[in-house]
This record gives C-alpha cells, structure tokens and sequence, in this order.
C-alpha cells in the first residue's frame, strides 16, 4: 500500500464510520489547516500521527521487513 493509498483508506474510514476532521482533530491535538494539508495531500503526515489516526479508527499499521542478504564480491 502506498502513502497516497493510505490516505485514501483513512478518508473513506472517517466518511464509513461518521468521523469529522474536526473531531479528528480533537482526538489527534492536531489542528485543522495541517489536517487539512495532510489529507489533501499538501503535506505528509507524521508517522507518529498515522499511528495515531488509525487507532482512533479502529485499525492498525504493520510494518514487515525483509531483510535482504547482501554479498560482496572481492
């Protein structure tokens, strides 16, 4: 999923589920002109903040590594 994709989800949550940017914005301390800038995609929003929209919708974020080997040749 990419970041624009997961800014998609988490409009079409808040619309799903009945929750404003302003109520988002109580629950998350941030303020409406940068709510507003992250979901239009002006600026990208903090990971802290994903974190912290996404709990407050409900869901969670995963992160899955993979670590490559890397070999070197001599």
């Amino acid at each position: 999923m990419s970041y624009y994709d997961l800014i998609d989800f988490i409009k079409d949550e808040m619309a799903r589920q009945g929750i404003t940017k302003t109520k988002l914005c109580e629950l998350t301390g941030t303020n409406m002109r940068n709510m507003n800038a992250y979901l239009y995609l002006e600026n990208c929003m903090p990971f802290n903040k994903i974190v912290d929209v996404l709990s407050i919708l409900g869901k969670r974020i995963e992160l899955v590594g993979v670590r490559e080997e890397r070999t070197r040749e001599v």
